[in-house]
């Protein structure tokens, strides 16, 4: 694992073949049990103290510093999952609609309260010159339907 090719059935039925890491490289994978450096960093290691001695007995204390260096090492098999995981969260993902297809809600007609109170013209074409009055809007239904108002005989 991770040695160098092995004498295994998995991986001589393996073939070579090309994937895409995550930040975009194309890369070609001959052995899935080769093992590649996924992270790398650097960080502040111990620091032990030495002295300097100096004229007329002054004495500097001086830090030798350290560093350490960490290093993440995986399998080509991992990056092959990630790479499939990928493309299955690419093919599973739906098409963005601009304007989806679905009943308007939320839509008033009239321009009054959010409480269900507005004004209403008559539809009527009498002598009332379309009188305006309040109405107790119940539903969009009633709304729909022609008012008269109580001046029209």
């Amino acid at each position: 694992m991770g040695l160098g090719k092995l004498e295994r059935k998995s991986t001589e039925n393996f073939k070579a073949r090309y994937i895409v890491t995550k930040d975009g490289k194309r890369v070609k994978v001959e052995d899935p049990t080769t093992l590649y450096v996924d992270e790398a960093w650097c960080g502040k290691g111990d620091w032990t103290k030495s002295y300097d001695f100096r004229a007329r007995g002054n004495v500097n204390i001086m830090k030798n510093r350290t560093t350490s260096i960490s290093v993440v090492l995986k399998e080509e098999k991992t990056r092959i999952r990630l790479h499939e995981e990928r493309e299955e969260k690419l093919k599973n993902k739906k098409v963005w609609v601009q304007l989806p297809n679905r009943p308007v809600t939320a839509q008033r007609q009239s321009h009054g309260n959010s409480n269900g109170q507005g004004e209403a013209f008559c539809d009527s074409s009498r002598n009332c010159r379309g009188s305006t009055f309040k109405l107790q809007i119940n539903s969009a239904e009633k709304l729909s339907q022609s008012i008269i108002c109580s001046l029209c005989p």
